[in-house]
């Protein structure tokens, strides 16, 4: 059995049972304090009322499990006009029942048929009563049944606009907590990917750069140790500084901490060890020039160390320099990065394919900056950066 359309609504809520219950007992107590001097006909129309409110608490009850279909919404209306008729046939004082019968029926019928079911209840009324009483005042029948169906219908109309907006609510409700908990594990998932890529990154800047220092050091060592004892001792100690330097990173990568070359010192200081470590390893050049009066942040610091360590891998790695030079200018609203080299220089084209210039990138860009690489072949290379002090 198909269900009826917006069966939501018309199952009921808490607010809709308390004010039935109340409603009915307010009928009953009103039918007996309006008794006459034989009650049974009193009783009588009670117990009708009644047996029609037991069968709609079936009805509501089964449309838990179930649902709401139409053959129940129309065995109510027929039990709940039939039993009306009856009883408002024994007493007219049954008649006050509309006031829960009618939002009843709107709210497990359709609107045109709970309309119809109002004016059953109504006309069938009256006619119980003429035919009950004979020779009756029609005029007093006809408008006060008019009167009772006017005023069930509007009653009706609005509880049941009510409840249809009341059932709107609680579903926008109910859609946009959904909708929240999309955005939330949208949110988390974004969160994780950005911090496996951060790690990722981490990785690459300082771990997988130690390891590379790491590896020059130890086939530098393989011709010293026959030739330069000396020099195989100093590159032997850089190799246990290099390692230690990389198991600090591993374990503030584990713990997502700051950079450890940043956490006992400042950034020009750790600047000023890269360039140092680099001369000695390679024997490059490398000088730091500092303009401007330098201020702290924590984040901008972090990512002008891994561009500068990113910058110096490549230079290491790549460039065959003889001469570096890294240039911090601090401006009121940018921080300004230079390291230049005489290397070989390369081609751009396709420079952001690597992963450590791409992450070099996208770090900059994530505080708002940007980098800029210039090279040529024979012509050395330019790493530029800029990253503004406040952010939006």
């Amino acid at each position: 059995m198909p269900s009826l359309p917006g069966q939501d609504v018309r199952s009921g809520s808490r607010t809709w049972y308390l004010f039935f219950a109340l409603a009915t007992l307010g009928a009953v107590l009103v039918l007996l304090g309006n008794a006459g001097s034989d009650p049974r006909p009193t009783f009588g129309a009670i117990g009708l009322l009644l047996v029609g409110q037991a069968f709609y608490w079936i009805v509501t009850f089964a449309t838990r499990t179930r649902g709401l279909t139409r053959r129940l919404a129309g065995m109510y209306a027929s039990v709940a006009i039939v039993t009306y008729w009856l009883a408002a046939g024994l007493d007219p004082w049954a008649q006050i029942s509309l006031t829960y019968l009618t939002p009843q029926l709107f709210m497990l019928l359709s609107s045109r048929v709970a309309a119809a079911g109002v004016v059953l209840l109504s006309a069938g009324q009256t006619l119980v009563r003429i035919t009950l009483d004979g020779a009756v005042d029609l005029t007093d029948q006809v408008g006060t049944a008019v009167f009772v169906v006017t005023f069930s219908l509007f009653l009706g109309s609005r509880m049941h606009t009510v409840a249809v907006e009341s059932a709107e609510r609680l579903r926008l409700i109910q859609e946009l907590r959904r909708r929240e908990e999309e955005v939330s594990a949208l949110a988390a998932a974004r969160a994780a990917e950005e911090e496996r890529a951060r790690i990722a990154r981490d990785m690459h800047d300082t771990l997988a750069q130690g390891f590379a220092s790491i590896i020059v050091l130890g086939h530098a060592i393989r011709g010293e140790l026959v030739d330069d004892r000396a020099a195989a001792g100093r590159h032997l100690d850089m190799i246990v500084s290099t390692a230690q330097d990389n198991l600090e990173e591993s374990r503030r990568i584990i713990h997502a901490l700051s950079p450890a070359r940043l956490m006992h010192t400042p950034l020009t200081t750790a600047i000023q060890r890269l360039a140092q470590e680099i001369t000695q390893e390679t024997g490059i050049d490398a000088t730091l020039d500092i303009t401007g009066d330098p201020w702290a942040d924590p984040s901008v610091d972090v990512v002008t160390l891994r561009v500068v360590q990113e910058s110096l891998a490549n230079i290491r790695r790549h460039a065959h320099a003889s001469h570096l030079q890294v240039a911090l200018a601090y401006a009121a609203e940018d921080l300004h990065l230079r390291v230049s080299d005489d290397g070989h220089g390369f081609s751009t084209e396709g420079v952001s394919s690597g992963f450590g210039i791409a992450g070099m990138k996208s770090r900059v860009s994530d505080l708002g900056g940007t980098v800029q690489i210039t090279s040529a072949a024979g012509e050395g290379t330019v790493v530029r950066a800029r990253i503004p002090r406040e952010r939006s």
